[in-house]
């Protein structure tokens, strides 16, 4: 199972409403400007459960008003 944005523009609607620019963001749940930039821009989908869980806590946001649950794609095993 993967951890994503329910919506890219809510989250940065969200981090402008709190005052936090990304690379604050960034500080502010441990991460590297870099990824905290591509999270921002959609360029990385996933977060890690602890990453969503902190980022919920800090925008001060319930964890499903923020993010879905979703499966990771099944891959088909073959048999050798």
């Amino acid at each position: 199972m993967k951890i994503q944005l329910k919506n890219l523009d809510q989250f940065n609607e969200i981090l402008i409403r709190k005052g936090l620019s990304k690379a604050a963001y960034s500080e502010e749940v441990g991460i590297t400007r870099s990824a905290g930039t591509r999270l921002c821009n959609g360029q990385t989908l996933y977060f890690s459960p602890a990453l969503a869980v902190k980022t919920a806590e800090k925008l001060n946001v319930e964890f499903d008003d923020l993010f879905v649950i979703v499966k990771a794609e099944e891959k088909e095993v073959t048999k050798k």
